[in-house]
């Protein structure tokens, strides 16, 4: 982050505005990692200023994907899954279908987790648009270079999404993770 802040310094102090934005637009990520949530959806909305066609070059990074999720994570429900469907759309309309994956991933789990709420809140629960991703997910993974690491969280995700609908299975589940 230092380091991103600090070229994003140089370049304002060198004119190249356009430079600036785009590691600012990279500081969404750091601050998703670093669990700085109200950051990281300053610089995601700091970043729908610019054009949409460096937005478009820009999705290449997940950058939007990063930030559906922080809008559920601070209680934006209703924000999180629409920005995923235009962040899968976008995708899919510029043929990036190497991002599809981790978008894929990150929208399965966010679906996940409106499933989990709705079971807590005491309302009837529905796995099928959570299937329906992470099996894409799984499907697009082949395609992305980091296949070992999504699939292995699709099989956490899609493992965890079994306990919830079999309880009784739970334990068996569980040792299958380990």
């Amino acid at each position: 982050m230092v380091l991103t802040k600090a070229m994003a310094e140089k370049c304002a102090v060198q004119g190249s505005s356009r430079v600036r934005a785009w590691l600012e637009c990279y500081l969404t990520v750091i601050y998703f990692y670093q669990g700085d949530y109200i950051k990281c959806l300053q610089y995601y909305e700091k970043s729908l200023s610019l054009p949409e066609e460096e937005q478009d070059w820009l999705s290449r990074h997940c950058m939007g994907a990063y930030a559906a999720k922080t809008y559920q994570l601070t209680g934006q429900e209703e924000r999180s899954i629409p920005l995923m469907e235009s962040e899968i759309s976008r995708l899919r309309r510029l043929g990036l279908y190497d991002e599809l994956s981790l978008n894929y991933l990150i929208y399965a789990e966010i679906l996940l987790t409106e499933e989990i709420r709705k079971l807590s809140q005491g309302s009837f629960a529905d796995f099928l648009a959570f299937r329906r991703y992470l099996e894409m997910a799984e499907e697009h993974a082949a395609l992305n270079r980091s296949t070992e690491d999504y699939l292995l969280f699709a099989k956490i995700l899609r493992l965890t999404s079994e306990v919830l609908i079999r309880p009784n299975k739970a334990l068996h589940d569980v040792k299958d993770i380990l």
